[in-house]
């Protein structure tokens, strides 16, 4: 299995497949992997519209959710919600099928997953509507040259992240800080088909005679088929609703309150984060994605993922060992030296980190199947193999 895609809360991954466990849709189906690479698009059989693709969908052998999209999952079986792997091994495939006789449960789970999502859709979409009533209580945002925070701040892929001292003191400053970079973050859907391929490599030891050794190793290694990413951005809403994250047996915070409980803390490695989350339909593209693949033939390795970018807003301590910590020097020397063995856990163990405890939550604004309509063309277009 690939690694976890990173920055997407959501990733489904679905094995290689068996043309006789496919859905039967209304066009012509082809046969698998007979479609040469240079086919052209008129030789392909047409997909099955959107209706047609989650009505008898392939189940994925395994989802991943990030902690925040889990948070509205979290009662479910552990098949479902997995903490993502660090691994950035290619090359070895940790299977982890299915039993048969959970392929039932695990239907009835992802609909009931999919149900509270669409509920907390609806409800998202409630309160933009309260909004234009005067009801909401999101603060508005303030006309175009207006700053609601004036503290400095560095820009990468996946977000914002300041140390400004301001931030460390005043939990007004700390909240204009978050409402300010509360735009919308970037999204994508990515799609990724392999297969594996069993491969091996001689190589040459001495063993503990000193005698000259020779062996095989074998291994499996992960070859890209095909390879596409559809922006998703400009359906995004604006601007998102910040909420608090409630913790596990514990009363749920209000804002001002996480936030003064950040600047109270003495710690001198602390650091708060707020993480955007994009609500949307993500089972059921997932699968008419699938579905529509499927239909061209393609019988091996798929991986669906929502990869995001700009969406993290994060403050640290702004004290000396804060910043010796996070200098890349720092970090350069511990590796070299072998320190981080002692370094890292000690970071970890002294932190205290307000991760997951914060978040902001946009909306999709176009309906999974208007979207699927829109791309399928392209998607299936892009589907080759050897």
């Amino acid at each position: 299995m690939p690694s976890d895609p990173q920055n997407s809360d959501y990733v489904y991954h679905f094995d290689a497949a068996n043309s006789s466990s496919w859905p039967s849709f209304s066009n012509t189906r082809q046969q698998p992997n007979t479609l040469p690479i240079a086919s052209s698009s008129s030789a392909r059989p047409p997909p099955p519209s959107y209706e047609e693709a989650i009505s008898e969908p392939e189940l994925p052998s395994r989802i991943v959710l990030s902690s925040v999209a889990s948070e509205n999952v979290s009662e479910l079986i552990q098949v479902v919600v997995e903490p993502p792997s660090n691994s950035n091994d290619n090359n070895t495939r940790e299977t982890q099928p299915l039993l048969s006789d959970t392929r039932q449960e695990l239907k009835s789970i992802i609909s009931a997953t999919n149900s509270k999502l669409s509920e907390e859709s609806r409800s998202l979409d409630n309160n933009s509507n309260n909004t234009s009533n005067g009801e909401a209580q999101q603060p508005q945002f303030p006309p175009p040259g207006y700053s609601l925070s004036d503290a400095t701040f560095e820009r990468t892929q996946e977000g914002v992240f300041s140390d400004d001292d301001k931030l460390n003191k005043e939990s007004e400053s700390l909240f204009r800080f978050f409402q300010a970079h509360n735009d919308k973050p970037q999204m994508a859907v990515s799609i990724l088909g392999y297969h594996e391929e069993s491969r091996s490599e001689h190589y040459f030891y001495t063993d503990d005679q000193g005698v000259r050794q020779s062996g095989t190793r074998h291994y499996t290694e992960q070859v890209t088929d095909f390879h596409l990413n559809l922006e998703v951005t400009e359906y995004i809403s604006d601007y998102g609703k910040i909420t608090t994250v409630p913790e596990k047996n514990k009363p749920t915070k209000e804002i001002k309150e996480l936030l003064e409980e950040y600047i109270k803390h003495k710690n001198s490695l602390k650091e708060i984060e707020m993480r955007k989350m994009v609500k949307w339909e993500y089972e059921g593209i997932s699968k008419a994605i699938t579905a529509a693949i499927r239909s061209q033939g393609y019988s091996k390795y798929l991986t669906i993922s929502y990869p995001l970018r700009n969406h993290i807003v994060t403050v640290h301590s702004n004290t000396k060992l804060s910043r010796f910590a996070r200098h890349p020097v720092t970090k350069f020397l511990c590796i070299l030296s072998c320190l981080w063995i002692i370094f890292l856990p000690l970071s970890w163990l002294y932190k205290k980190s307000f991760k997951n405890q914060l978040r902001s939550e946009f909306q999709v604004n176009i309906p999974a199947g208007q979207w699927f309509n829109q791309n399928v063309q392209t998607i299936v277009a892009t589907v080759r193999w050897l």
